[in-house]
């Protein structure tokens, strides 16, 4: 049987073997030098999920991203993601339309804010141009370390060490 090593147990690392394992890619073993997974690079970024993109395909991979994690590791605040938000902001009412037709087609639930909320959200916004605000609910901070666990714990379950 064919061996096969994942260096590194990040969120990276720990969904490669898992696949590896899955696709029976051989004897999966997973090689982290740290006594806790998701230490670095994972552990070691601003971790913001963010749905609402201009950019053509994001916010589908967005979205498919949220239906993966949400069933492997489950779904509200309990799961994977502190939802805080998503707040676009712009000086004119009209250059949020674009984004706020997204959210509404994609289902995301939003509100337009107005600059008093805007800036009760974000008060360093109080001395710049912003007077209009969206508000993207399902957005937020993602928990490394629950994806990681439920990753390794797909990967073992899989056939991978």
């Amino acid at each position: 049987m064919r061996r096969v090593a994942v260096i590194g147990g990040g969120i990276a690392g720990l969904a490669t073997a898992w696949h590896l394992a899955r696709a029976r890619a051989g004897a999966v073993v997973v090689l982290e030098r740290e006594p806790l997974l998701a230490t670095h690079s994972s552990a070691r970024n601003a971790a913001i999920f963010q749905l609402l993109e201009e950019l053509p395909g994001m916010l589908a991979l967005a979205l498919r991203t949220r239906a993966h994690l949400d069933a492997l590791v489950g779904r509200g605040d309990a799961g994977w993601l502190k939802r805080t938000g998503e707040l676009f902001v712009a000086p004119a009412e009209a250059e949020l339309a674009e984004l706020a037709a997204l959210a509404r087609d994609a289902g995301l639930g939003h509100a337009r804010l107005e600059r008093a909320d805007v800036v009760k959200r974000v008060p360093a916004l109080a001395a710049g141009s912003a007077r209009y605000g969206l508000l993207v609910h399902e957005a937020g901070v993602i928990d490394v370390h629950a994806v990681a666990a439920r990753l390794a714990d797909a990967a073992r379950a899989a056939g991978a060490r």
